[in-house]
């Protein structure tokens, strides 16, 4: 080893040993050999869990913020001492533990830190790290909210009221993952996994936009189609059998979203999920739509949508935006709809749109990756 190296080597240890001192949890064999990185964050993490649980315990907020501040000291410490893998694995444990015992604000105010970090150090979205970080975590929110609910639940006669901030606490947190794995990883927009985490985290907090945003994002039709069917706030009772109800809006966003990422196959996969989960007769919704002066029939306006785009026919698409009235009535209705039409008339069709437009079509698409929502539109 030549000298340089040993001193790099002997800094690495001493950074080690400082930050395991400050938690009670030197371990003699670990620092003796340097321990690298995975024994140093082991050792380091199940001290640093330790002493939080023993801060923890007393349920008061002065301690849940000492156990924050204590974690975010530790977290930094290695970071700066370029044990970046170590940094990680010791806020990730800090993160679920502050989740275990239910301090959800704090756990986010952390995890949020941490996404930091991995920016801030250029930590990349690998497979790893997404299943030893961003899951984990991920998971750790959905078990922290189950209990907060039934907690919840049991104190007010069955009012659940008291779980929407802790899951727009969950929401913030998949957001900075899902910024990290689109600068820091291989996939535009995101990792389709942490889509995946934020699609189903939305629907649960009654968020059909977001929850369909980042569904398409993961590549997930059938998820999509699932959740726009059980949700019971887009399918209201007494709904009847006309072609316009919530869920019937939702599908649309989702299925142009599909065709103007060039993504027809998941884009017909959900469309035929949906109708296999649907009890409505699609011939009278078919000819609802062809006959209807007033009410827009989004189902078979997106089974036409899909069906021309697979068969290139510029003609039918120009019908079915704006020749057919019940069409035309749809879109007039939903601006929202207008950049994505644009863009599949783009792709599929060749239609050119003005600048302007052009502009604002991808400024959308870009959004919708890292922030989610489709805008007022819808």
């Amino acid at each position: 080893m030549s000298s340089a190296a040993a001193r790099r080597y002997a800094r690495q240890v001493k950074a080690r040993r400082a930050a395991a001192a400050e938690n009670g949890a030197t371990s003699a064999s670990a620092l003796a050999s340097g321990g690298g990185p995975v024994a140093a964050a082991a050792d380091s993490a199940s001290g640093l869990a330790a002493r939080m649980d023993s801060l923890l315990k007393t349920g008061s907020g002065p301690e849940s913020y000492e156990a924050l501040q204590l974690a975010s000291s530790v977290v930094r410490r290695y970071a700066k001492a370029g044990d970046v893998a170590a940094a990680m694995a010791t806020g990730t444990t800090a993160t679920m533990r502050l989740l275990s015992h239910g301090k959800i604000p704090t756990a986010t105010q952390l995890s949020r830190e941490l996404i930091d970090m991995m920016m801030d150090y250029h930590a990349a979205a690998t497979d790893e790290t997404i299943r030893d970080v961003i899951t984990p975590i991920h998971e750790g929110y959905v078990a922290a909210i189950a209990a907060s609910i039934a907690s919840s639940s049991t104190e007010n006669d069955g009012d659940e009221s008291a779980e929407d901030p802790d899951r727009e606490h969950h929401i913030s947190f998949l957001r900075d993952a899902v910024r990290w794995t689109d600068k820091l990883g291989t996939f535009r927009h995101g990792d389709p996994r942490v889509h995946a985490h934020l699609s189903s985290a939305s629907f649960d907090a009654g968020r059909w936009q977001d929850g369909v945003t980042h569904g398409v994002y993961a590549e997930d039709p059938k998820f999509i189609a699932a959740s726009l069917q059980g949700d019971p706030e887009l399918n209201p009772p007494g709904g009847g059998n006309a072609g316009d109800q919530p869920r019937d809006v939702a599908l649309t966003a989702a299925i142009l979203m599909f065709l103007a990422l060039e993504n027809a196959r998941d884009a017909s996969a959900c469309l035929r999920a949906f109708l296999e989960a649907d009890q409505r007769d699609t011939k009278k919704l078919t000819a609802a739509f062809l006959t209807s002066k007033s009410l827009p029939n989004y189902v078979t306006f997106c089974c036409s949508l899909v069906r021309i785009c697979e068969t290139d026919n510029s003609g039918w698409f120009n019908w079915i935006t704006s020749g057919s009235q019940c069409g035309r009535k749809l879109v007039e209705q939903n601006k929202g709809l207008q950049p994505y039409l644009t863009k599949i008339g783009k792709v599929y069709f060749g239609v050119q749109p003005p600048p302007s437009m052009l502009s604002m079509m991808e400024n959308m698409m870009g959004m919708m990756g890292g922030m989610g929502g489709m805008g007022a539109g819808f």
